[in-house]
């Protein structure tokens, strides 16, 4: 019974004394107190005694004396365990109790609340120390009672252990236990206190600590269930072995397995919740069981093995090592506040990652499963793995190649730069959105289609897709190569200097904007289209199922071009060089080759059933066929090749700049072209030669038409103009001027002229064909050239010369001769027609027809003149096989003969006939008219019109015209031109100018056979 003793006065108490206290409570009322009102004199003992189950605790203080003042000491005694303070203070004293402990006496292990284990004959209080000293052997107190309550806990056995099986302790203050085993209840421990241990097994129940409390483990640790929670900082060491995690809950989580792995419960509740987790070990988690963790940010160090963590909060990786794989899922995002160094494989799964450090390091692949974006940065190179990323994916590799060892996925932009390396992800399950990429050389694969973003590289830029290619950025490469299936188009910004691209299904459309460009080979099913700013060559073989378009600065191809659907090559002010094949696939489509200057040596124009068309690049920039001023079409060995009906189409009819042919021919093993066509407005000369293998040459221009200077020949030849055609050797040549027709030669012009040369000796203007010549002209004129020889020649079958106004055949003033050749007949047909001899000696104006007759019709009211030149044999005359008929019937005396002494106009053949087939006064006046200066020399033996018929013919229904030569020397005959009747006199005979006679001086004898023979041997041209 505890109670006050009130003392009257004074007390005194002598050094055998005893004062006894009973405390049954730390509050006032519930131990004993001594109140002396008077003077305390303290001596001797005073003995606390605690009463029931009441125990002191440390902190306590307790009045056990009040007084009016006081002297001495008292011993105190009781309390074993107790640290007591006693405090003599004015007015009272007090004990006060700064900590009590309560010590494991049973030598061995056995049960906490036991009280008989411990020093105080009772289990350890929430105001008592428990200490456990090392026990012999293992000894394992185990604690089973709730609500067990200790100031503090000190289990210092190396092998002795404290376990918890149920219940649960409170531990008030900082606690340290060698080995902790908790298999169910609970044990925590006051906020901002520490818990050391040296090892920890946890099976069940929980440890935790209020706000800023620690764990600390040392040696050991292995939760396989049970859960660690509240502590501000939870360090665990596993000394040797598997760390095994379950469940901690706290601020700053550390764990370590110095010599083996950290790894998972495996149960479901395991995960470590921490605002930092920190982990090193020999492997980290599995695959099968990875370590789960709520951490934002985390970090590892691993020796070996792999780590596997599974994230259910956005994590930031801080720097990390590990020498195997590391599995890192999240379901949040992935981020990066230190360098990763990690000799294995890395794979990555979340909403977002973002591992953008350039000291990161993955000696391995790297993986990604991201919903949204990803990218990742490092100094060394990049191997994907298997990936997957819904929307962007960013990758850039400082000192290294991006490669791949398994298939991509990347719905958005997949960005790609490897500064000092390539980036090669060529896999064809590859499926990209689109791909952006900076390196030495790109190498990309699709299973679908794909669009190209910009691109940058010195290399190549490799692209094989299953789909279609598009882009929708700059392409910067030295080498294209793009294999689609669906479509190829690139008509972006590209600066390339080197392609090959085909599309197995569809059409490839590029255009390049930058230097030149070489196209190495390339196919596609539909059209296939290549532009380009600067110059293309073409080397290798280039082929589409529909149209075929290369454009540039210049064209050159040394390859083969084939353009089913037609095709065309336009190399714009550049020029067009062919020394490959172009090949329409023998289709009855166009190929059309424009620019300004075109060279076609040793190569194959095929342009099949179709046409050809060769145009300039601009409508006022002249064409040239050939080597004209440097510039234009070379037709060097080339070959225009053909399925029998191919027509080459060259100029437009808006085309104004002009066509010059020079030194071209056009030929082929092949069957040659069908025809050739010339089209413009301006001028269209030939020089140096033209050769059509077969086919018709047809030149048709508002301008001029000219051949200069050597043969221009073809099956057939259509010259139309709307100015004038010339053919001429000009004052350079060095070869004749010379249309040549394998069938027929056609020309039509107000102004026909063919002329020899005038400064070149034995040069001449000629047409020929093996047919027929027609000619349609407004003026004809057929002059031989001013230099000897220099003869103006019409040499077919059959010649039409149709000139609606004057037609002149005229020899020139050197030695030449002006004929018209043929094997056949002869028509011409002008408003007036005239033919001259030359000033010189054998420069004839000869018709000939050496197998017809030959046909000269005046129009309605012309003329036909036949005027011999001054030379000798110089005359003007028709020489045939056949009938000459001289047609002016609508113009009475408009057939008229000029001579000279020297040279009579000559006709020879069959018959001479007017329009009805008599020579008749009204039909024919043929006037002798002997100019001035030549009266004088006209003799009889100078003829001034020779007939020569022969010997078939009706002798009597010809008329000879004019004086011939008679065996005697001093007749004379004289002709009548009112009735055609000529005379004869002198000599002892006489006779009429057709009839042969045997009289003498003044009888005309017929020519014979043998001697007009000889005469036509002697005629020009023959």
């Amino acid at each position: 019974m505890v109670g006050t003793l009130n003392v009257i006065g004074n007390y005194s108490q002598s050094a055998s004394g005893t004062l006894e206290i009973e405390l049954a409570g730390n509050a006032g009322g519930n131990y004993d107190v001594l109140a002396v009102s008077g003077t305390l004199a303290a001596g001797g003992t005073l003995n606390l005694v605690e009463l029931g189950n009441f125990s002191v605790s440390g902190g306590d203080s307790y009045v056990v004396a009040t007084h009016g003042g006081s002297t001495g000491n008292f011993t105190v005694t009781g309390l074993a365990g107790a640290s007591l303070t006693p405090n003599y203070n004015a007015g009272n004293f007090t004990l006060g109790i700064s900590g009590v402990v309560n010590t494991w006496t049973f030598n061995g292990g056995g049960l906490w609340d036991l009280g008989t284990n411990w020093s105080r004959g009772h289990a350890p209080t929430a105001g008592e120390d428990a200490v456990i000293a090392d026990r012999p052997g293992a000894a394992t107190i185990t604690l089973s009672s709730a609500g067990q309550q200790v100031r503090s806990l000190v289990l210092s056995g190396a092998d002795d252990t404290f376990a918890i099986s149920s219940g649960s302790l409170d531990l008030g203050a900082n606690s340290s236990i060698t080995n902790l085993s908790i298999l169910g209840g609970s044990l925590s421990i006051a906020a901002g206190q520490m818990l050391t241990l040296d090892s920890l097994v946890q099976s069940g129940g929980s440890v935790s600590g209020g706000a800023g409390a620690g764990l600390i483990v040392t040696q050991a640790f292995n939760q396989s269930l049970g859960a660690i929670a509240g502590f501000g900082s939870v360090s665990a060491v596993q000394g040797s072995g598997t760390l095994t995690v379950n469940a901690i809950s706290a601020g700053i989580v550390q764990l370590t397995a110095s010599s083996g792995a950290i790894a998972s419960s495996g149960d479901p509740t395991q995960n470590i919740s921490a605002t930092s987790l920190q982990l090193a070990g020999a492997g980290i988690g599995t695959l099968a069981a990875p370590l789960k963790t709520a951490a934002p940010a985390l970090s590892f160090t691993n020796t070996s093995g792999g780590v596997y963590i599974d994230s259910s909060a956005l994590v930031t990786l801080g720097a990390s090592i590990s020498a195997g794989d590391v599995f890192l899922a999240s379901s949040s995002d992935i981020g990066l506040s230190g360098a990763l160094s990690l000799a294995g494989n890395l794979s990555l799964s979340a909403v977002n990652v973002n591992l953008n450090d350039a000291g990161n390091s993955i000696g391995g692949s790297l993986s990604f499963n991201v919903s949204n974006n990803a990218a990742y940065a490092g100094d060394s190179g990049i191997t994907l793995g298997s990936s997957y990323v819904a929307n962007n994916l960013t990758l850039n590799s400082a000192n290294g190649s991006i490669t791949q060892s398994g298939a991509i996925a990347v719905g958005g932009l997949a960005g790609f730069t490897a500064a000092n390396g390539n980036v090669t992800l060529g896999m064809a399950a590859n499926n990209f959105g689109v791909v952006s990429a900076s390196a030495q050389n790109l190498s990309f694969g699709d299973t679908g289609g794909l669009q190209l973003g910009a691109m940058n590289t010195a290399g190549n830029l490799s692209v094989n897709s299953s789909g279609a290619v598009t882009q929708s950025g700059a392409l910067f490469a030295d080498k294209l190569i793009v294999n689609s299936v669906g479509g190829l188009n690139l008509v972006g910004s590209n600066t390339v200097n080197t392609i090959e691209l085909s599309d197995s299904s569809g059409y490839v459309s590029y255009i390049g904007s930058g230097g030149a460009l070489t196209v190495l080979s390339g196919s596609a099913a539909g059209q296939y289209a290549v532009q380009n700013t600067g110059s293309v060559l073409v080397s290798g073989n280039l082929t589409a199922g529909g149209a075929l378009g290369v454009q540039g600065n210049g064209v050159t191809n040394t390859g083969t071009l084939i353009g089913a659907g037609g095709m065309a090559i336009n190399a714009g002010a550049g020029t067009l060089t062919n020394s490959g094949t172009i090949d329409n696939a023998a289709t009855a489509t166009t190929i059309t080759l424009r620019g300004s200057d075109m060279v076609l040596d040793g190569g194959v124009v095929n342009g099949g059933s179709g046409t050809v068309f060769v145009r300039s690049d601009a409508d006022a920039t002249p064409i040239f066929l050939g080597d004209g001023g440097g510039v234009g079409l070379r037709l060097s060995n080339a070959e225009f090749a053909t399925l029998g009906a191919q027509t080459l189409q060259i100029g437009a009819a808006s085309h104004t700049g002009g066509i010059f042919v020079d030194s071209t021919v056009i030929s082929t093993n092949l069957g040659g072209i069908g025809d050739l066509i010339l089209t413009g407005q301006g001028q269209i000369a030939f020089e140096h030669g033209f050769q059509l293998n077969t086919g018709t040459l047809t030149a048709s221009s508002t301008g001029a038409i000219s051949v200069l200077n050597g043969t221009v020949s073809a099956d057939n030849i259509v010259l139309s103009s709307g100015t004038s055609i010339l053919v001429q050797p000009h004052s350079a040549a060095t070869q004749s001027a010379h249309l040549m027709a394998g069938a027929n030669l056609f020309l039509n012009a107000p102004t026909v002229t063919l002329r020899g040369s005038d400064t070149s000796a034995s040069l001449e203007g000629k047409l020929t064909a093996a047919n027929l010549i027609s000619i349609a002209a407004g003026d004809m004129v057929i002059a031989g050239g001013a230099a000897p020889n220099a003869s103006a020649l019409i040499d077919p079958t059959t010649v039409a010369i149709n000139a609606s106004g004057n037609l002149s055949l005229s020899g020139g003033s050197g030695n030449g001769s002006v004929a018209q050749v043929t094997g056949g007949s002869v028509t011409m047909l002008g408003a007036n027609i005239l033919l001259t001899g030359g000033a010189g000696t054998g420069t004839h104006a000869l018709v000939e027809a050496n197998s017809g007759g030959a046909t000269l019709a005046a129009l309605a009211g012309g003329a036909i003149n036949f005027v011999s030149g001054t030379g000798a044999n110089s005359g003007a005359g028709v020489v045939a096989a056949g009938a000459i008929s001289l047609l002016a019937d609508n113009c009475a005396g408009c057939v008229v003969l000029t001579a000279n002494p020297y040279s009579p106009p000559t006709f020879s053949g069959s018959g001479l006939y007017s329009a009805t087939g008599q020579v008749t006064q009204q039909a024919v006046t043929i006037p002798v008219v002997v100019g001035a200066s030549n009266t004088a020399s006209v003799a009889a033996q100078d003829p001034i019109l020779v007939l020569l018929v022969n010997s078939s013919l009706n002798t009597t229904q010809q008329t000879s015209v004019g004086t011939t030569s008679a065996s005697g020397s001093s007749g004379s005959g004289a002709s009548d031109p009112n009735n055609l009747k000529p005379t004869s006199s002198g000599g002892t005979g006489s006779g009429t100018g057709n009839e042969q006679s045997d009289g003498g001086p003044g009888t005309k004898k017929e020519e014979t056979e043998e001697q007009a023979k000889q005469r036509r041997r002697n005629a020009p041209g023959c």
